[in-house]
């Protein structure tokens, strides 16, 4: 299966402008029904044109219209994941199939999104449905294959993927069929194992008839299964398949390829000299190579291909060299403790904490599989402390979905529900934070008026400083547009849910018109007059004057199950070891496990060393215990299972609390489950736990939120004389400023950040024209010659655009829009130099190049690609248009 985190479907985002129209005509409003049929229409262009954000938007219109649509919810489904809003695609498919159950690809897309949460038992189902109403589906019969070999049905993936093979051959799809046809290479090959069980057991050895020499052989010998797979490797890159031959290089998915020189829009072509067509190629190329080698990557950038070296990776975050855990021949002691012993009961790694006096201790230990299992460890853990002077025992479990509380008493053990601080600890949100507010205002409202309510959402999650969502995305804000003097409105809002708040924004932009009057002698006179009005879709930055304390957090159930590998945390090892210290066989068996563990056999390394701890508590079995399971972590993260790699590293940092590569994997764990995409699906007591677990484990996920971005050009601008000045012409005729420095307001964007992307744009064009333009900030709209406006997404599917609108031969202010709905899934460390990037490309319609370059070298050409600078084309064009005269300008 490929890396779910390593391959995304490209999106590239179109720029726009507005130039002077003529009026349009009112029209009648259609029916309802053929107004939602259009509304779908509408949003089938725009998932085919890979506007996902826009496609949704179409097909919930569509909805609201028609409830009853099944093609509606399942169409918004699959804009849905590509978008990877994943709990978003079930509940459609499952209303879509609720409607019309027999809509196949409702099946198909929930099983997709049901793989992808882990639930290869439901997605089994789905891809089952799928295949019960078209048997000839290739596609269902290899996602099925794929979602029973991860549940241990390697027959019946076999089965399913030489049908699919068949039919993909029959149906001439080569990309499925060599994926099938690799996936049955892959499942049919024998695995090396000392036993057939699953399960790791101890037996007794036989012993020789006749008398030998003393021999170092252990009385006990483990058996652990061998798992022999390769170690998953990556470039760090997302791909994706579609535009043109090879593949398309969209963003990075390890941090180590962010400066790779790589930019989103490049192609790969070749590894090594091998053409690349699919990601099954890629992954069937890299699958026998080894972590840090050096592969030789072909790009098409342009017109021409461009080769560089580029190293595998089996982790998406940097690591410390670390060496491996060594042969030894003697394992000191651990010192006996209350927590040694609580460790040997709920597993190694999984106690955080012992707490009060030795003789009534309090044990934190993280999540088990059930309150039945806390209750018998607990009354274990009793007895085996009760000799030491222990009189009562309480043990509480840190979990979303488990605030258990166990006591020991007179009438034996009893669980009940624990009231632990962290689930109900209110979040408090500092004074000076910025709320960036997207404004309920009706498309083409009226201005509003003096103390107009309004109502508005929280756009994207406000974060704290180690990442985690306070404020989430979706919160329902109230307040009213205040009037400034003397024109213009600022947002100042009253609550925030369920809370009060006191916020303010800057004054929002203003619009300005002309008005032509005739004078006193014939002449003409221009007069100017400013409006002040809401946008639609306009997002606002509200800066909280005070603290605000949200209430309202209670916990509620959990969106998601405590990772299954969690749940049986210690019990890798299952089997009749001795129940006595045998320090000659715990040596022997952590030995095993180095040996294990050099052949990157981590379920084998960790059992054995497991099964020594058993034997003998040693510091050294618990290191590499801690090791193997940082490993484990990695492995899985690199897989796209951040839910279970977390898990898993949460042991390791128990073990090995000083470990620096423990704790950036954690933090990349975190850092996926709390993206964008993935944290509307978190409950308040889940975030509450991350929050704990956070603090606990001093974590900050910063650049890791997100897990992935785009890459952006660093190289310099190249000088040229080309140009291409005639598309940059309105009509023939230049459109520029005459009058400098150009000044700019920002004022009301979502928060500071994003109006010093915009003003580091501005210093792109004044630093590259040698000062043939100029920009000043300005605090005061009324001063403005060019407003920039943020808003949630643009009515016409563009990232950005920027409009004027004249009156002879002079313009008004100009106003610059930036869309943020495609921001949204992107990392919250690239937004400011995404914003950065758009504002660039507008501000240089703004200055006058009202055309689009036709090379995507160039930042004004109409596709992001990663440029985010003027090219040196870019730059000759604006020189020579400043050397024109201009027809139109601003007075």
């Amino acid at each position: 299966m490929k890396p779910k985190s390593s391959f995304w479907l490209i999106h590239l985002l179109v720029f726009g402008l507005c130039l002077p129209t003529a009026p349009l005509t009112a029209v009648a409003q259609p029916a309802a029904d053929h107004q939602a049929a259009r509304l779908l229409s509408r949003g089938d262009v725009k998932l085919q044109r890979q506007d996902f954000a826009g496609a949704i938007e179409e097909y919930s219109r569509a909805i609201r219209l028609d409830p009853g649509h099944a093609l509606a919810y399942s169409n918004r489904a699959r804009a849905r994941l590509k978008l990877g809003d994943l709990q978003g695609v079930i509940a459609d498919c499952t209303e879509a199939l609720r409607l019309d159950p027999d809509l196949a690809v409702a099946y198909g897309n929930r099983g997709n999104a049901r793989a992808a949460l882990g639930d290869r038992t439901g997605a089994a189902a789905d891809y089952s449905e799928v295949i019960r109403r078209d048997p000839n589906n290739a596609l269902a019969l290899h996602n099925r294959a794929l979602a029973r070999a991860a549940l241990g049905d390697t027959a019946g993936a076999l089965g399913d993927l030489k049908k699919a093979a068949q039919l993909a051959k029959a149906q001439g799809d080569s990309t499925l069929y060599r994926s099938a046809t690799s996936r049955i290479r892959q499942y049919g090959t024998p695995t090396v194992a000392s036993v057939r069980t699953p399960k790791a057991t101890a037996v007794p050895r036989s012993r020789p008839v006749a008398k030998s020499a003393p021999t170092a052989e252990p009385e006990w010998q483990l058996r652990v299964p061998m798992e022999p797979r390769p170690v998953p490797l990556m470039l760090g890159l997302g791909i994706g398949e579609g535009g043109g031959p090879g593949l398309a290089i969209v963003n990075w998915v390890a941090s180590q390829t962010r400066h790779s020189g790589l930019r989103t829009g490049d192609r790969l072509v070749a590894l090594d000299g091998r053409a690349v067509d699919s990601t099954a190629d890629l992954s069937a190329m890299l699958r026998r190579r080894r972590p840090g080698e050096q592969v030789a990557l072909t790009y098409r950038r342009g017109g021409s291909e461009r080769t560089m070296n580029l190293a595998l990776l089996d982790s998406v975050v940097p690591l410390e060299p670390e060496e491996p855990p060594r042969p030894l021949g003697a394992l000191p002691v651990l010192p006996p403790s209350s927590r040694l012993e609580a460790e040997q009961i709920f597993g190694w790694g999984n106690v955080r904490s012992v707490e009060g006096p030795d003789s009534e201790p309090l044990v934190v230990v993280g999540p088990l599989a059930s309150e039945a299992v806390l209750r018998e460890r607990t009354g274990a853990l009793f007895r085996r402390l009760q000799p030491s002077g222990v009189r009562a025992l309480a043990v509480e479990v840190e979990a979303p979905a488990q605030p258990w509380r166990a006591v020991v008493s007179e009438t034996g053990v009893q669980a009940q529900a624990a009231q632990l601080p962290w689930r109900s600890a209110p979040v408090t949100i500092e004074a000076g934070t910025y709320l960036p507010v997207q404004l309920d205002w009706p498309a083409d409202g009226p201005p509003p008026n003096e103390g107009q309510d309004i109502t508005g959402r929280v756009l994207y999650d406000a974060r704290d400083r180690r990442g985690i969502p306070l404020v989430r995305a979706g919160t329902a804000v109230q307040g009213q547009l205040v009037p400034t003097a003397p024109v213009g409105v600022r947002l100042v809002l009253a609550s925030l849910g369920a809370n009060p708040v006191a916020a303010e924004s800057e004054v929002l932009p203003l619009k300005e018109e002309f008005e032509l009057r005739s004078g006193l002698y014939g002449g003409g006179d221009l007069f100017n007059r400013y409006f002040a009005t809401v946008y639609d879709g306009q997002v606002v930055g509200a800066r909280l004057r005070e603290p605000v304390v949200l209430e309202g957090n209670a916990p509620g159930k959990p969106s998601e199950a405590t990772p299954a590998r969690t749940a049986v945390v210690g019990e890798l090892l299952s089997g009749n070891l001795p129940g006595r210290r045998d320090p000659k066989q715990a040596l022997a068996f952590y030995n095993q496990g180095v040996r294990a563990a050099a052949a990157s056999q981590w379920q084998s390394a960790a059992a054995l060393w497991q099964a020594s701890l058993i034997l003998l508590p040693s510091q050294p079995a618990r290191s590499a215990l801690g090791w193997v399971y940082e490993r484990m972590g990695q492995e899985l993260l690199v897989r796209g299972d951040a839910a279970t790699a977390a898990a898993w590293l949460e042991l390791a940092v128990h073990l090995r609390p000083r470990s620096v590569n423990a704790s950036r994997l954690l933090s990349a764990a975190y850092g996926r489950l709390l993206a964008a995409k993935a944290s509307a699906n978190r409950s308040p007591v889940q975030l509450a736990y991350y929050r704990h677990l956070a603090a606990r484990f001093d974590l900050s996920m910063g650049e890791e939120l997100g897990g992935s971005g785009r890459l952006f050009a660093r190289e310099p601008a190249r000088p040229t004389t080309a140009d291409y000045i005639d598309s940059s012409l309105v009509r023939g005729q230049v459109v520029r400023f005459t009058r400098l420095p150009i000044r700019l307001y920002t004022g009301g964007a979502p928060e500071p950040e994003m109006a010093a992307a915009v003003w580091r744009a501005a210093l792109k064009w004044q630093t590259g024209s040698g000062g043939a333009v100029q920009f000043m900030q300005v605090e005061d709209p009324l001063q403005a010659d060019i407003a920039v406006v943020f808003v949630a997404a643009d009515r016409e599917g563009r990232a950005g655009h920027a409009t004027f609108t004249g009156l002879g031969n002079r313009m008004p202010m100009l106003k610059v829009t930036l869309g943020l709905g495609h921001l949204l899934g992107e990392r919250p460390g690239d937004l400011p130099e995404y914003v950065q990037m758009l504002a660039v490309h507008e501000l240089g319609h703004a200055i006058g190049l009202w055309g689009h370059s036709d090379d995507p070298e160039d930042i004004m050409y109409p596709e992001m690609r990663g440029v985010h600078e003027p090219s040196g084309r870019d730059l000759q064009t604006l020189w020579r248009l400043y050397a024109m005269p201009a027809g139109i300008t601003r007075p």
